[in-house]
């Protein structure tokens, strides 16, 4: 099985930081990010895969808080890789890492469910910012991503038709501003289970299935706290 274990042996550290695995086939990849976490306090690598058939396994086992998955690896198309994860490691976050750009490419990943896109052709530290923001609950994407998935949103998504209470439209302005439902919880004085379902609505009016699906349409008809959306 292509799988590297890591552990940390401070018990302190393993409480307090954010635990990811990192599924990548690309030893040079690897090594910079293993650098980079290594340096970094609040984050620890936990294990590494280099084939999409290690990936559930290294979850399973590790049960990381998030996933770095690159998506031209070894083995099953990432799509399957995805399925399995959401249905045996519901738990884990997946931040995609990928040098494709291509806009069919990314709307096909951003529909499985991922909270993340960062580009391999990024400043690693723009990877550590991202895992910082999925970690508090938010989604991260690489300016470019977002620009293919707005030309995306451009083409299938209009604001007619789309009826949304005043209340949904608070909660979407605020999921497009990276807030978690918790944060929005507290912020409205609601409890988590109900901005669940205000989110669930939302994704049902607006034609989506996941919360990054939701914050690109936001942000594509700049959706903002007291903005309206027209009927």
């Amino acid at each position: 099985m292509d799988v590297v274990e890591r552990r940390e042996t401070t018990v302190e550290r393993r409480d307090a930081a954010i635990r990811v695995a990192l599924a990548d086939d690309h030893p040079l990849i690897r090594v910079g990010i293993r650098t980079v976490l290594a340096e970094t306090s609040d984050i620890e690598l936990v294990g590494e895969a280099t084939t999409g058939d290690a990936v559930l396994t290294l979850c399973q086992e590790q049960r990381p808080d998030i996933l770095l998955l690159d998506l031209s690896m070894p083995g099953p198309a990432p799509q399957e890789t995805l399925r399995q994860l959401r249905m045996h490691c519901p738990q884990v976050k997946t931040v995609i890492l990928s040098a494709h750009l291509n806009g069919a490419y990314i709307r096909t990943t951003v529909e499985t469910g991922v909270v993340g896109y960062v580009l391999k052709d990024e400043a690693l530290d723009r990877m550590v910012e991202s895992l910082r923001a999925v970690a508090r609950g938010e989604v991260w994407f690489s300016q470019a991503v977002v620009q293919k998935l707005l030309a995306w949103r451009q083409d299938t998504a209009t604001v007619a038709g789309v009826q949304l209470s005043e209340r949904e439209q608070q909660i979407l302005a605020l999921l497009a501003q990276g807030w978690s439902n918790a944060q929005i919880a507290a912020e409205l004085h609601l409890a988590e289970q109900t901005i669940r379902n205000y989110v669930s609505n939302i994704y049902q009016a607006l034609g989506v299935s996941s919360r990054a699906e939701a914050v690109v349409w936001a942000l594509k008809h700049e959706i903002e706290p007291g903005s309206t959306v027209a009927a």
